[in-house]
């Protein structure tokens, strides 16, 4: 019987100058300073999310205390309600009937705060007379916000006002950025601009995975770029499709007679210039709360903007809703 060495030795020739290939690229990757994937060690926290099939996650309603998030022990202690969000009070003592109802997502939320040193909290002990719900959500995009205003909607609340805490990465969020999907490690709805002037709602997507991203550079560059490729068209009309889910934000509240703000609480100059423009176009009233973040006020090891910041907040939603009669100063 003749044996064909001829394939078997070409097969292996084939596979050593593979594995020589890998290993010197391995080297190059790694002296230039990329490294394999390592996970994130996540925040001290109890599970205080569960998974939604049309908004990725959701709140559980109960109390958490998530921390620390660095080495001089800063933590917070949040309490979420049963569809009311995170709670901007002690009792429902005093509150009024005209819900002022808040949407966005960490930043709006108060990420990283005690639920006393939020500025939806603030703002409701500044107004006892109004009834200031916080529907942000860490994490949550324009999209994702347009969803819980919806389900407010079906629910059959009608809030007076509705602001929408703006954050310059949610239009990467609406979009379901290869880059977002590896930090979030979980899947989200987005969106993909369907002609010029409407936006088609889509299932929600994960990251694509690799094998060997743990062990090998290679393994996780590649991991990285396949997910920059697949979500690279969409990423194109990110901001386009933000101004599209926010003008639909502002119909649904014409439709339902409710006052609609976009707050900016933090948009990058060469953004803004952008969207003050089509706000203005779109009739649509803007508050600007953007406060440019340093080390002293945004919280360590986690760049959450902190108290301070929220103060801020507060004073120019105060003053605006103020201004449009929506809040009694004698209050």
């Amino acid at each position: 019987m003749i044996v064909r060495r001829k394939p078997l030795k070409l097969l292996i020739v084939i596979s050593l100058s593979g594995l020589l290939i890998v290993v010197m690229l391995e080297v190059v990757l790694r002296s230039m300073g990329y490294r394999p994937f390592k996970p994130v060690a996540p925040v001290s926290q109890t599970k205080s999310h569960e998974f939604d099939k049309d908004l990725g996650w959701k709140l559980i309603p109960g109390d958490y205390e998530i921390g620390p998030f660095n080495d001089i022990g800063d933590s917070m202690s949040i309490t979420i309600k049963k569809d009311t969000g995170r709670v901007t009070r002690i009792d429902n003592n005093g509150v009024g009937d005209d819900q002022i109802t808040f949407i966005g997502g960490s930043y709006m939320m108060g990420y990283g705060l005690d639920d006393n040193e939020t500025a939806v909290w603030k703002l409701q002990q500044r107004f006892p007379h109004s009834d200031f719900r916080n529907l942000a959500v860490s994490g949550y995009g324009t999209f994702q916000s347009l969803l819980v205003l919806e389900d407010e909607l079906k629910k059959g609340n009608r809030p007076k006002c509705v602001i929408y805490g703006a954050f310059q990465h949610h239009q990467l969020r609406n979009v379901a950025q290869g880059a977002w999907l590896m930090q979030l490690r979980r899947k989200i709805p987005y969106v993909t601009l369907q002609n010029d002037s409407t936006f088609q709602r889509n299932e929600s997507v994960g990251m694509y995975n690799l094998r060997l991203t743990e062990k090998l550079a290679l393994a996780s560059l590649a991991e990285r770029v396949v997910n920059w490729s697949r979500s690279f068209k969409r990423v194109k009309d990110a901001q386009k499709l933000t101004h599209l889910i926010i003008r639909e934000m502002q119909r649904l509240c014409r439709e339902y007679g409710i006052v609609f703000y976009v707050a900016t609480l933090h948009y990058l100059p060469e953004d803004m210039k952008y969207l003050r423009p089509f706000l203005d176009e779109s009739n649509i009233r803007f508050i600007d709360c953007h406060v440019p973040l340093t080390r002293d006020n945004s919280i360590k090891d986690d760049g959450h903007p902190d108290e301070s910041v929220n103060d801020i907040w507060v004073e120019r939603i105060a003053k605006r809703l103020i201004s449009d009669g929506i809040t009694d100063l004698s209050y």
